[in-house]
């Protein structure tokens, strides 16, 4: 019987505990992030943008995707404020080509759509405000 009782009570311990996890404080708040890339004068079929935090800026890295030329973050998403580098990235529809050094089975990588400038050599920072009204437009030429 007291065993029992022991038991009960650790169980109901432990319950508590996990209970209790997740009421700390909380992290940042974030606010909507959206806007449209058109690419050569077009909107951008499909693709996705990065927003990266820069210095100071707390919070985390997101992913959004682009269809149709505009993206938007999802109910829930966002980003903290602060400075972002941003880049934008979309395949070109076919393979890169196959690099000979590489064992069998790896796979091949999709050819980039999107000049180097707006993805891996990126230096378009924008600021995240403290409001849901984050729109960022981009023209890539």
């Amino acid at each position: 019987m007291v065993r029992s009782i022991r038991i009960v009570a650790g169980i109901a311990g432990c319950l508590m505990a996990v209970g209790l996890v997740g009421c700390g404080k909380k992290g940042p708040q974030n606010y909507k992030v959206f806007g449209t890339v058109t690419f050569k004068g077009a909107p951008l079929a499909e693709g996705v943008i990065m927003f990266t935090p820069e210095g100071g800026t707390g919070g985390t890295s997101a992913s959004i995707p682009i269809k149709d030329g505009k993206y938007e973050s999802p109910p829930g998403g966002g980003l903290a404020p602060g400075k972002y580098k941003v880049m934008i990235s979309a395949a070109a529809g076919g393979s890169a080509p196959k690099n000979p050094d590489e064992p069998p089975g790896v796979s091949e990588l999709q050819k980039e759509l999107i000049p180097e400038k707006y993805n891996v050599r990126s230096d378009i920072v924008r600021e995240v405000q403290a409001n849901n009204n984050n729109q960022f437009d981009f023209d890539i030429k």
